[in-house]
């Protein structure tokens, strides 16, 4: 059993528990399954392992699908937790990718450090997205992924102070914004977001 991922202790340590579960998402699609449901709770960690590679990991995968997706009526089928799903599945509701879970991480990674520690979280630009029409939400964070300075900025002390951290957000929301991000192969795009994490561990 695992804990949630927001139990992290450091901005490195929360750097390498989601590198860590990007690089088993990715796994878990080179095997031919698309998890579909990235979210905060669906993210564990393992803080009795000295295995670089089990000390994060995903759960949940009640509504993964073979991938490629085969049925139409799945590709095209919204899931996931609506504060972490991305801009494109809140506009039309697919067809659900790869990309689609890759911006799902963006958002947990901003959720985190936005709320956690608990007791440092305060009013944020994300407060009342559970509240939003799919539309509205869809476009403020089309918006923030085009501005994660407004996001960064209600970072928590946490992770407010750590530099590398913040060039991580802010080159993760660039990717995740470019319009030729779904024309991208699913390698070339794991690869440089993971070598962004890598980077700021290593900083």
């Amino acid at each position: 059993m695992g804990e949630p991922i927001w139990n992290v202790d450091s901005p490195v340590h929360l750097l390498e528990a989601l590198g860590g579960c990007i690089k088993g998402h990715q796994a878990l699609l080179n095997a031919g399954y698309l998890h579909r449901d990235i979210s905060i709770n669906n993210l564990l960690l393992d803080k009795q392992t000295d295995d670089p590679d089990r000390k994060s990991f995903l759960i949940d995968l009640d509504v993964a699908v073979s991938y490629p997706v085969a049925n139409d009526k799945d590709g095209h089928t919204r899931t996931g937790t609506k504060v972490f799903m991305s801009s494109g599945l809140l506009l039309n509701g697919g067809p659900h990718s790869f990309v689609d879970d890759l911006e799902s991480f963006f958002w947990v990674f901003i959720w985190i450090c936005i709320y956690y520690p608990e007791n440092r979280a305060k009013q944020t630009p994300v407060s009342d997205w559970n509240q939003k029409p799919l539309l509205v939400l869809a476009l403020l964070k089309q918006y923030f992924l085009r501005n994660p300075n407004l996001l960064t900025s209600a970072f928590t002390p946490q992770y407010i102070q750590f530099k590398p951290l913040i060039q991580c957000v802010e080159e993760f929301a660039k990717i995740m914004s470019n319009d030729l991000i779904r024309s991208r192969p699913s390698e070339e795009l794991y690869r440089d977001i993971l070598a962004l994490f890598r980077k700021a561990q290593e900083s």
